[in-house]
């Protein structure tokens, strides 16, 4: 018997399929996590990095909306 706390986004990743794993949502005390992609202000790449940025933040948004917050 065991108890882990697992990001939701990794439980919806992760996990297609029925098995012996009970995931249960906390209402108290609610985890989040912060991601985040850091350049140089004076990065010739910074164009791509706030392209890139973006690219993630859509993906994210499609493929994960019922578990972001």
């Amino acid at each position: 018997m065991g108890i882990a706390f697992l990001p939701s986004l990794y439980i919806a990743s992760e996990l297609s399929h029925d098995s012996d794993l009970i995931v249960r949502e906390l209402k108290q005390n609610l985890l989040k996590r912060t991601h985040v992609l850091a350049w140089r202000p004076n990065s010739p790449n910074r164009s791509f990095y706030k392209q890139l940025a973006n690219e993630i933040r859509a993906l994210a948004e499609l493929k994960f909306s019922a578990v972001l917050k």
